[in-house]
């Protein structure tokens, strides 16, 4: 069970980080517009007449609006190589605990079959052992793994033919 719930909280934090991603993609789309708009400024003014290109205040204004928008564009792709690498994270820790989820269902499944068979003369008898079924029957009855793609269902009478 404890798997199970770190699995789901795995993937509330790839939806999350899905849903931040495309945040941050729009935020960067959004500041194009501007940027474009004060290189568009920039340019006209530097076309001015040569007596005219005057450092006045609104052409450092201009400037300094310039460097704030390159500045917040490169923070924002930064933000957003980080985001992608966090998800690449936690898609292997999915695929792991997925892993070991099936892992842990496959050996539960061989458990309950040791539990509810009996061996005679070493070989595994296909008949359910009378007196080994209650001790079988005291493993949690509710637990159902969540299945996962690539899981592997044995029954439990499938193991004994080995």
């Amino acid at each position: 069970r404890r798997l199970e719930s770190e699995l789901r909280e795995t993937y509330n934090q790839i939806n999350c980080t899905k849903n931040t991603i495309q945040d941050t993609k729009t935020q960067i789309r959004s500041l194009e517009e501007p940027m474009d708009l004060t290189s568009t400024c920039a340019s006209w003014r530097q076309q001015r007449a040569s007596r005219e290109k005057t450092q006045d205040p609104v052409s450092s204004t201009l400037q300094q609006h310039q460097m704030i928008l390159l500045r917040c564009h490169e923070d924002l792709r930064q933000h957003h190589q980080n985001e992608k690498n966090v998800l690449q994270e936690l898609q292997e820790k999915k695929e792991k605990l997925k892993e070991d989820l099936q892992d842990k269902t496959c050996a539960l499944h061989i458990d309950l079959n040791c539990l509810s068979h009996e061996a005679s003369n070493g070989k595994p008898s296909p008949a359910i052992s009378r007196q080994r079924l209650p001790k079988a029957m005291k493993v949690d009855p509710t637990f159902v793994p969540t299945p996962g793609p690539a899981m592997v269902t044995l029954p439990l009478t499938a193991l004994t033919a080995r």
